[in-house]
């Protein structure tokens, strides 16, 4: 029983002799060439472009912005996206990658018919890496001179 123990040990393990050479089959790889080309496990990189979605659903959601007093009556009166964002896969961790620059317009009043102003914000660099130190462009008009 102890011998058919140690040869069952022996066939499941493999006993580490150095690295594999290139271009020699090992079965200690987990990723081998597969005929059928296939991913599995998402193991090598995959990446899926949502900038599409991304870029419309941003807009949205900056253009139903409301703020709290003293600003609100401000309101952002349209918003514009560019650049990219997709989602990536490598050995099955997800990691979103985007790089965008987002202009707004905007409006606000005092609501009791004075003075009214407008203007721009322009972020040019909405990146992942960039999020702690975000710059911003911001202008503002006043209506009443």
């Amino acid at each position: 029983a102890a011998r058919s123990r140690a040869t069952c040990l022996q066939q499941a393990t493999f006993a580490y002799d150095g690295m594999a050479k290139l271009g020699e089959g090992d079965q200690r790889w987990i990723v081998k060439e597969r005929e059928d080309g296939r991913n599995c496990n998402n193991w090598h990189w995959t990446s899926k472009d949502v900038s599409k979605n991304t870029k419309e659903e941003l807009i949205r959601c900056l253009e139903a912005c409301t703020f709290e007093p003293p600003i609100a009556l401000a309101r952002v009166k349209s918003a514009e996206v560019t650049g990219e964002a997709s989602i990536n896969n490598r050995k099955g961790k997800i990691f979103l990658i985007y790089d965008l620059e987002v202009k707004l317009k905007w409006e606000a009043s005092d609501g009791e018919g004075g003075e009214a102003c407008k203007g721009s914000m322009k972020l040019p660099d909405v990146s992942a890496t960039m999020l702690d130190d975000l710059d911003c462009e911001f202008t503002c008009k006043s209506s009443g001179g």
